[in-house]
């Protein structure tokens, strides 16, 4: 299981406040880890959040993530 938590602030464009960036939210999932190989990680997972506070008209939906991590001693 996993827990993250985000805080954004407001972005700017061409210097002006953009209303509809920045908060927090609290985002839960799972993921898969499995190493194959001695020195290389697969990893793969999703977020759903679970409570959010962003501001103006601001929606977060499900993230897919994955990842591949390789000991870079081994290079």
């Amino acid at each position: 299981m996993v827990l993250e938590f985000r805080a954004d602030r407001p972005a700017k464009i061409e210097g002006l406040l953009d209303e509809d960036t920045g908060g927090i939210m609290t985002m839960g999932g799972m993921d898969l880890v499995w190493s194959p190989l001695t020195d290389w990680v697969l990893q793969a997972g999703f977020r759903h959040p679970l409570w959010h506070q962003m501001r103006g008209d601001h929606r977060e939906g499900w993230v897919l993530q994955a990842a591949v991590v390789v000991d870079a001693g081994m290079f």
